[in-house]
């Protein structure tokens, strides 16, 4: 009897010591988790604590170069009215505004980067303007697929037309209100090149499956403009533009202001200053109707850094001053966006005298660290 209480004593014990050191181990493994859990959470915080903090810095640190991107905008627009005010128009960048803060003797502190850049928006093709032979035109000079090429004029044309035969349409395209998310088309011209995202064909051609731009779209994009003009600048626009805005074919001897640049060189002066000349010089006949000479639409892009975050502006400027804009005015932009912009040299505020509105420039688009294409 007695080896037996002894026995059960010592198996209640041991039954007790397990039973005990089980909950020992289910407390450490619990504050393990906890710890886990709580560095997880930690970490997390931390790190988006740190994204916080960065992306306010960015953003202190734009706000601080935004007023030096601003003035040098308006050092640019300033040298653009001398340039023009002393050859009569706007022909190239070789007319010496190129560089247009050696031009204004401008100087910026020695850490502060600035950088500027010109687009001839006359020197692509006006897209509003393109019919059907233009558009096929186009898609052959930028080596897209056969297959695709008249059902992409047409699927555009129908987008922009209501008019346009909608049989010549491939029946592979479906109806636009009979998606998932119905929808019909504008009907109107292009605002943005980023709308070709709801047409028919180009919607898998130009994106991919993010709605990223592929390389087709950047190729495309690069020879189109959406502004409204009939005469494209013979000075500024590659072989490509001049070919399908004149129906040009292979067998046509044509030569681009840039090849004959690069061919020979003048030492008065770099380019064209009217058809007859361009035309005598090229040795072809571009038509007056088409083709001209000089810049209407201009894209202006300003970018200001010290080696981190930078701050960009682009602004599309209408130069000519006879006539109405193709889009909505936008003379003072600059008040719409905050105070007049400090002056570059001396870092003291613009007089209204020398604010962007006072120039005689319509300013069609001005954007501030956004997507430059449309």
């Amino acid at each position: 009897m007695n080896n037996k209480r002894i026995s059960d004593g010592a198996n209640r014990r041991g039954r007790l010591e397990l039973a005990a050191g089980s909950r020992r181990g289910a407390v450490l493994v619990f504050t393990l988790i906890m710890i886990f859990i709580t560095a997880v959470a930690l970490f997390l915080f931390i790190e988006k604590a740190i994204y916080e903090i960065r992306t306010e810095g960015v953003y202190n640190e734009r706000e601080r170069l935004r007023p030096h991107a601003y003035s040098a905008l308006e050092t640019v627009m300033a040298v653009l009215l001398d340039v023009r005010e002393i050859d009569g128009t706007l022909y190239d960048p070789s007319q010496g505004w190129a560089d247009p803060f050696q031009y204004a003797g401008i100087r910026f502190p020695d850490d502060l980067r600035v950088e500027v850049s010109f687009h001839d928006e006359t020197g692509k093709l006006p897209l509003s303007q393109m019919d059907r032979e233009q558009l096929i035109l186009l898609f052959e000079e930028l080596d897209y697929e056969q297959t695709l090429i008249e059902d992409l004029a047409d699927a555009l044309l129908a987008w922009v037309d209501e008019s346009h035969d909608q049989g010549r349409v491939a029946g592979g395209f479906s109806g636009y209100d009979r998606g998932d998310l119905p929808y019909r088309a504008s009907h109107q011209p292009l605002r943005s090149l980023y709308e070709l995202r709801a047409v028919d064909g180009f919607r898998d051609f130009f994106f991919d499956s993010r709605g990223v731009p592929t390389d087709a779209f950047y190729r495309f994009a690069g020879l189109v403009s959406l502004r409204d003009f009939q005469q494209v600048n013979v000075n500024s626009a590659p072989i490509s533009v001049l070919r399908v805005w004149g129906r040009y074919t292979e067998a046509d001897q044509l030569r681009s202001a840039g090849e004959y640049r690069e061919e020979s060189f003048r030492r008065d002066r770099d380019y064209f200053e009217n058809l007859g000349e361009a035309n005598a010089e090229l040795g072809t006949d571009l038509p007056g109707g088409s083709f001209a000479t000089a810049i209407r639409y201009l894209r202006v892009e300003v970018r200001v850094g010290e080696g981190g975050p930078h701050h960009r502006l682009s602004a599309v400027l209408d130069l000519d001053t006879s006539s109405s804009a193709d889009g909505i005015p936008d003379p003072g932009a600059n008040n719409r966006m905050g105070s007049p912009a400090p002056n570059a040299a001396n870092g003291q505020s613009a007089t209204r005298d020398h604010t962007l509105e006072s120039f005689p420039f319509t300013i069609l688009e001005l954007r501030e660290n956004a997507s430059i294409v449309h």
